[in-house]
């Protein structure tokens, strides 16, 4: 959309159009959502001469898996914005995670869009809890698991922020069940994700659904200079460090052998010797090849 060229970003502490600077992942996840976002805000198309409404697209939930600091959220917060400024009806749309602050993480953002686009204030209110339109009072308001109940809610879009740290399934399953009562939009958005949660599996089957968008690009943000990426590499957990900055599924925490354990300690200029000798000892290794439950 051409509203999304001409906002003003933080690009390296100087404000330019995000146009000018948009990766190609920011791209082709903002254009997989332009249709459900048009169909959601009621814009009507030309066809033929004529003004008609828009069908109702098949894609109409999105799941956004990017590194850290690749504009996930603020991309989301920018859509929210667009939304609330041309929706020709009183949007409700939900704001949801597993904790207050971290719904508030897309109403941040929201504000520094506005903050960096004086103009959009007089189309939309931050609120500390809500974004509210000036035009049609629709908003997007925060919901999270300690402090709301999904019961009763119809939004027309929700938005599920962090959900890599949502601990419970059972509030997942609230949220997508409010979501489905319209069935107008959901955004799904979170970093990669720690083997073995309830996430992954969820994820997997959201992949083979004809209605979901699934992206999830390998590697940090192009904006990202090597020095700083080296020296994450080096000043964090190996597992971590693939989690965060290269957007890789792994098992935090874990005490079992990483991969690049593993590779660390192969010579591949030794020869096998299969009788041992005065000089050549024997040794024994246990591998704990990492099953969850032995057997």
């Amino acid at each position: 959309m051409a509203f999304r060229e001409c906002i003003l970003v933080d690009a390296g502490n100087k404000l330019q159009p995000l146009g000018k600077v948009m990766s190609g992942v920011q791209r082709e996840d903002f254009a997989a959502r332009d249709e459900c976002l048009l169909w959601t805000a009621q814009i009507p198309k030309r066809a033929n001469g004529k003004v008609i409404d828009r069908e109702k697209p098949k894609i109409r939930k999105f799941y956004t898996q990017r590194a850290r600091g690749y504009s996930k959220t603020s991309d989301i917060a920018l859509d929210v914005i667009w939304l609330l400024m041309f929706c020709n009806y009183q949007t409700d749309g939900l704001i949801v995670a597993e904790d207050l602050e971290q719904a508030q993480l897309v109403i941040g953002q929201a504000g520094k869009i506005v903050d960096a686009n004086p103009w959009l204030m007089q189309f939309i209110d931050v609120q500390k809890k809500a974004l509210v339109s000036k035009v049609t009072k629709g908003l997007f308001k925060c919901l999270s698991s300690d402090l709301g109940s999904s019961l009763g809610l119809s939004p027309d879009v929700v938005i599920a922020d962090e959900w890599s740290a949502w601990s419970d399934s059972k509030w997942w399953d609230s949220i997508f069940s409010s979501s489905g009562k319209k069935d107008k939009m959901l955004i799904v958005g979170c970093n990669a994700l720690a083997t073995g949660s309830w996430q992954i599996a969820k994820r997997e089957l959201f992949k083979n659904e004809a209605d979901w968008y699934c992206s999830i690009p390998y590697g940090y943000a192009p904006w990202f200079t090597e020095e700083t990426i080296h020296a994450q590499r080096v000043g964090i957990d190996y597992a971590e460090f693939q989690r965060l900055w290269m957007n890789v599924d792994s098992d935090v925490g874990s005490v079992f052998i990483e991969e690049h354990q593993v590779a660390a300690c192969r010579n591949e200029l030794l020869q096998r010797e299969d009788n041992g000798s005065d000089h050549i000892p024997f040794y024994v290794v246990a591998v704990d090849y990492a099953e969850r439950i032995d057997r």
